[in-house]
């Protein structure tokens, strides 16, 4: 508008009317001023001339008055006592500005007769001892004396007038003060100067500012001229503070009502330009909003409070298969599939009515085809320019994600080839069922399966000839499990039943020939039979068993029925614990290699699968038995974890891995950038001081934290409390990283991958052990988790060239095993350093 452009003008206006009302005052007041200064200026002219005439006149009759003394003396008899009355009554006259002394020489005396209390002669400047009587008379400089005398023969009288006493008298009338500047003696001697300016009659006023003026006076007998000037400032009368004060009141408050004026325009342009941002923010936001919302990753649908669909982007239709002008006004639960409709409308009812915030869940929508798509949504209320509440829903495709944590689950419980539940799922379930037995008060029976002659079959008719076998005793178990026991399998040729509610011994034994009977069935594979049949150890017991005792025990009953070369069962019998004498060798032999230095480190190296390069090195113990020879870890580690030796074996294998990979470095300036994986178990982790004494390692072996990366199962990862998480944090801030082994073999959900204190994940076998498409699939899901987590991945046990491209094909850059090297002694690998030569 246009007022706009001219209200920013205010302050000048105000300013212009604020001079102009302070110019017009003070052009009155002026004049008003103006005229009473020379109202007072004439009245003070006129108070100066009338008091100018009463000096005049008060001179005049002094003189006359002394005239009249000196002629009755000078007339006077004889007598003394006359003339002293007539000499006392002229000398009173000497107390006055005008006669300084008055003398009487009386019969020819040449002195003067001087008055009581009048001057000496000697006091009269230019003494007037031995003056001839004469009626002549002098004026002499400011002491003038005149001699009078008479026809009386012997008598004269002599007047002293002290005009300089006259000059400096003062004469103060209503404020009017006079200053008699002298008596010239000459009429014309005191005439104005030309310089003065006459204001009225006689009076004029000097350059100096004072008013003078001069009265003719006959001093005794002679004409005289008294001149009158009053004090410099006695004209300034009249003030001009109230003008100042007025312009300076009037331009103060101009500059004050101006700057009023300005801090108003001031406001209101920032009111205005406010308001612009606002309307632009508003204005950006709107098409902000309208760009995020239509090209948005994720798909937004804003339902009304019928339930229909107001407005959705491109993304959310194209999801379902839709354009979004065919959404419009479509019901929205009509999109959700039938099993979680019931859920999505209880949702949005909740955040209507009672004003929940933002919900999250997953559910499945159904496309326009009718598939299901697994999405994350979130559901928040929003207001609507008609008051009523609206629902905004976001969702996000996540059927990769859910088909890729199916099958992670998948694989953590559940065995790859046969299906069965792994070792990780088979503890969980004895577990359930030694507890339902000590609720119940019944038992558990557990039998460990193992086949005979199994590894004959592999070595005659390949793998895939083996994988048949464990395919078809899978099955086999499968159809004589009853409901409720637990079938799995261990890994290898290896299997475990579990039987529940067993209530007495020959219940388990006729569960048991059931089994083996069912296993001890001629077994054809591509029409040809097999020579494969099972032994069984069964082990019973009741709620107070402990699960890893329990399989440990099946397992040596299992070993004791494969020794009596048969395919029967043997129940366990704690007369078998006399095969524990051996183990009882075995465990001080293990105790004397540790503190004797009998172990060693083996290396692994971990490559760099698309340039072969060796990136790191994984240290693996190794025993040198006194009578067996280099023993591998799986034969002696489960040992010494039952006597509590492998924290002790962790931490000598941290040090000498360290400090042999410091050695390399400095040979090698490949492997100055090695870094070295150990094993470890959660013990250390519980321990406070496990972190300060690896940095103490490293600073004593002078190794990088970084190129220290200790290793821990996925299992153990649920075990951590408090102290384990610190412990692990404390060692991440000081540069150490942390590596999940064996990930996938476990129980580890996509979900907690956010919250895990890992650096790298080392993927076992199974994912790339006979791939399908299934396979590469969720590799390739794994991979982009990983990469948005920023977690790096190894990928172990290639033992080929084509499971080392199928792990390159899903993204997978680091990799170990038998296809690049065996593990090596490290003066092997100090000698070599490249993977042809080892």
């Amino acid at each position: 508008m246009a007022w706009k452009r001219f209200y920013r003008l205010l302050p000048a206006v105000v300013m212009a009317v604020g001079l102009t009302l302070t110019v017009q005052f003070s052009s009155g007041l002026s004049a008003e001023i103006a005229a009473r200064q020379n109202a007072e200026q004439e009245a003070a002219i006129a108070r100066f001339g009338s008091v100018a005439d009463g000096r005049a006149d008060e001179i005049r009759r002094e003189s006359e008055r002394v005239e009249g003394l000196i002629q009755a003396l000078l007339e006077s008899p004889t007598a003394d006592s006359e003339l002293e009355s007539l000499t006392d009554d002229l000398g009173a006259f000497t107390r006055g500005p005008l006669i300084r002394a008055v003398a009487v020489a009386d019969y020819g005396s040449s002195q003067l007769a001087l008055p009581e209390g009048a001057l000496t002669a000697t006091e009269i400047p230019g003494s007037v001892q031995g003056i001839t009587v004469t009626n002549e008379g002098r004026w002499v400089d400011t002491v003038t004396y005149r001699v009078f005398s008479d026809t009386n023969p012997g008598r004269s009288v002599a007047v002293v007038l002290d005009v300089k006493s006259l000059i400096d008298s003062e004469i103060i009338e209503d404020g009017l003060i006079v200053e008699i500047e002298g008596f010239p003696g000459e009429l014309d001697a005191h005439t104005p100067h030309p310089t003065d300016i006459r204001l009225e009659g006689d009076v004029y006023e000097t350059a100096s500012g004072a008013l003078h003026t001069h009265r003719d006076v006959a001093l005794f007998g002679q004409n005289s001229q008294v001149a009158l000037s009053s004090d410099a400032a006695f004209l300034a009368t009249a003030s001009t503070n109230e003008l100042a004060l007025l312009i300076v009141s009037g331009a103060l408050l101009t500059l004050t009502f101006t700057g009023l004026a300005f801090l108003l325009v001031r406001r209101i342009d920032r009111v205005f330009e406010k308001r612009d941002v606002a309307a632009n923010a508003r204005r950006s936001a709107i098409a902000r909003f309208s760009a995020s919302f239509t090209h948005a990753p994720m798909g937004v649908v804003e339902v009304d409070h019928r339930g229909e669909i107001v407005i959705v982007n491109p993304r959310f239709a194209s999801k379902l298969g839709y354009l979004p002008e065919e959404l419009a006004g479509h019901g929205f639960l009509d999109l959700i599939d039938g099993q979680d409709r019931m859920s999505a409308a209880e949702q949005i009812r909740e955040i209507r009515e009672e004003g929940t915030g933002a919900l999250q869940s997953e559910r499945r929508y159904r496309t326009m085809t009718g598939s299901a798509v697994w999405m994350r949504e979130s559901v928040s209320a929003i207001e609507a320019d008609d008051g009523t509440v609206h629902i905004l829903i976001q969702v996000e495709d996540i059927s990769v994600e859910r088909r890729t944590r199916f099958e992670l689950h998948r694989r953590a419980l559940y065995d790859e080839l046969t299906g069965l539940p792994n070792r990780a799922h088979l503890i969980n379930q004895l577990r359930l069922a030694v507890d339902n037995a000590q609720e119940i008060g019944d038992e558990v029976a557990v039998m460990f399966v193992d086949l005979n002659k199994f590894k004959a079959v592999n070595d005659t008719y390949g793998h895939e000839a083996g994988d048949q076998i464990l395919i078809e005793v899978a099955e086999r178990l499968r159809r004589v499990c009853r409901t409720g026991d637990t079938v799995a399998r261990l890994g290898g040729d290896e299997f475990v039943v579990v039987c529940t509610g067993i209530l007495d011994r020959e219940m388990a034994r006729s569960a048991a020939d059931r089994y083996s009977e069912a296993l001890n069935a001629p077994t054809v594979i591509d029409g040809t039979e097999m020579d494969v049949s099972a032994s069984i150890g069964l082990v019973i017991a009741g709620g107070d068993a402990e699960p890893d005792v329990l399989l440990r025990n099946a397992d040596k009953a299992m070993y004791q029925a494969k020794a009596e070369e048969g395919s029967g069962i043997v129940e366990f019998d704690y007369t078998m614990q006399a095969a524990t004498v051996d183990r009882l060798s075995q465990e001080v032999a293990l105790r004397q290699a540790v503190q004797q230095g009998e172990l060693e480190l083996h290396y692994q190296p971990i490559v760099n699968g698309e340039t072969a390069a060796i990136v790191g090195v994984e240290a693996l113990v190794r025993w040198h038995h006194p009578r067996n020879g280099l023993t591998v870890p799986g034969e002696f580690l489960p040992l010494a974890a039952d006597l509590g030796l492998v924290p002790e074996i962790d931490r000598w294998a941290i040090e000498t891995g360290a400090a042999a990979l410091v050695g390399w470095s400095a040979e090698s300036e490949e492997a100055a950038n090695w870094y070295l994986t150990v094993n470890t178990v959660s013990d250390h982790y519980l321990d406070h001081d496990f972190a300060d004494w690896v940095a103490d390692v490293l600073v004593q072996t002078g190794l990088e934290p970084r190129r220290l990366v200790l290793e821990r199962a996925e299992h153990l990862v649920y075990e951590d409390d408090a102290v384990a998480t610190s412990t692990i944090r404390k060692l991440r801030s000081r540069g150490v990283r942390m590596s999940l082994d064996q990930f996938g073999v476990g129980r580890t959900a996509l979900a907690d991958l956010a919250g895990l204190e890992v650096d790298s994940l080392k993927i076992g076998r199974s994912f790339i052990q006979n791939a399908t498409s299934r396979e590469q699939f969720v590799l390739e899901g794994l991979v982009a988790i990983a990469d948005g987590l920023g977690v790096e991945l190894v990928v172990e046990g290639i033992e080929s060239q084509a499971e080392l491209s199928l792990a390159l094909n899903a993204g997978l850059r680091l990799a170990q095993g038998y296809h690049f090297s065996r593990p090596v002694d490290g003066a092997t690998l100090a000698q070599s350093r490249d993977l042809a030569i080892l």
